[in-house]
């Protein structure tokens, strides 16, 4: 159960737009402590930060291809944009599950409690 609610952190989960401390993650909703609210919002711009770097890097490297036309590229250049493409996305994965991994603490439950909420 605890590494399914935190796989569901990474992939699912989204503060409220009005109540910053509640954190849904799904369908439930729950309170979260201060020491992860600071730590997600830490995820969140390191993986900013490094999409853009990862973005940049991509576009330095693939400027070669740039002034290549389809009907012009041969076999070769075609198959290096392709894996060049695939390269950045398995980078940007791997950023994502590693980030990730490293900031979520492996205690999930000690952060969070159900959120109950209150209609008037």
């Amino acid at each position: 159960m605890e590494k399914k609610l935190r796989r569901d952190l990474m992939l699912k989960g989204h503060f409220r737009k009005r109540n910053k401390e509640v954190f849904d993650i799904g369908s439930r909703s729950f309170t979260i402590s201060k020491e992860l609210r600071k730590r997600l919002r830490i995820r969140d711009v390191l993986l900013g930060f490094f999409t853009v770097i990862f973005t940049f890097l991509y576009f330095k490297a693939g400027e070669k291809y740039q002034d290549i036309l389809l009907k012009d590229a041969g076999g070769k250049v075609i198959l290096e944009g392709i894996s060049l493409s695939f390269m950045f996305l398995l980078a940007l994965l791997l950023m994502f599950f590693t980030v990730s991994a490293f900031l979520i603490p492996k205690n999930l439950q000690e952060h969070l409690t159900e959120y109950e909420e209150t209609f008037y």
